[in-house]
């Protein structure tokens, strides 16, 4: 069961990088796939997905969205967990 559940895992992160691919411009993908690396045991994938994600949030105005993803981000204690401390507190409070 677990060999299954890891070929679905990488069957779907590969389907929907494919479909990143071809419509870059679709925020919610990057999610998605972020989720499904995360499903998969792929965190610094994930965060290097959610990392792109936050970038596209603020690029398209969307502050809270990406403080949502940093936030997550940051709840998976990445090893360059500072950093992203950093960027909050300067979208959060502009310092």
């Amino acid at each position: 069961k677990v060999i299954e559940e890891n070929q679905s895992t990488k069957e779907s992160t590969l389907f929907i990088q494919e479909l990143i691919d071809e419509r870059p411009e679709k925020i919610e993908l990057r999610r998605r796939l972020a989720e499904a690396l995360i499903r998969g045991k792929q965190v610094k994938k994930a965060i290097d997905q959610m990392d792109q994600l936050a970038d596209k949030l603020l690029d398209n105005g969307d502050t809270w969205g990406a403080i949502e993803i940093l936030e997550a981000i940051i709840a998976l204690n990445p090893k360059n967990i500072e950093d992203y401390r950093q960027v909050l507190k300067q979208i959060k409070y502009g310092k």
